[in-house]
C-alpha cells in the first residue's frame, strides 16, 4: 500500500493447490484457490492475534525497524467435514492495517 508492505503473509495449503500458478496464489486469496482446485470453500476458522516485536528477517522484508511492534495472526482453517485445509501466519504492520470483526449468534 502506498509503495510500502502492509503484511507478510504464509500459509500451508493442500498438495493439490501446488500445481496453481505462484503468481496466482500471490494475487488470489487462498480461500478462493481452495474453491476453485478442489470445488470446496472452508467452513470454519480458528484464529489468534498477539503483538510480537520484528526480527532481523521480518525488518528486512516489511522495511521497519529491528523489534518493531507486529500482530501476528495465526489460522487455521477447516472444511465441514474437519479436515484442514490451510494454515497461515501473518505478520502484520499495525500501523498499516485496521481489523473489523463480526459475530453472529444462533439462538439456542
Amino acid at each position: 500500500m502506498d509503495g510500502e508492505p502492509v503484511a507478510l503473509g504464509i500459509s500451508y495449503l493442500p498438495d493439490a493447490l501446488g500445481k496453481v500458478k505462484r503468481d496466482t496464489l500471490e494475487r488470489e486469496p487462498a480461500y478462493s484457490q481452495l474453491a476453485q482446485v478442489l470445488g470446496r470453500s472452508p467452513a470454519r476458522a480458528d484464529m489468534s492475534i498477539r503483538a510480537q516485536g520484528a526480527d532481523e528477517t521480518l525488518t528486512n522484508i516489511l522495511s521497519i525497524p529491528l523489534n518493531h511492534a507486529l500482530l501476528v495472526l495465526q489460522r487455521t482453517s477447516y472444511f465441514d467435514d474437519g479436515v484442514c485445509c490451510d494454515r497461515s501466519v501473518f505478520y502484520i504492520r499495525p500501523e498499516r492495517y485496521e481489523f473489523n470483526l463480526s459475530c453472529a449468534f444462533k439462538a439456542l
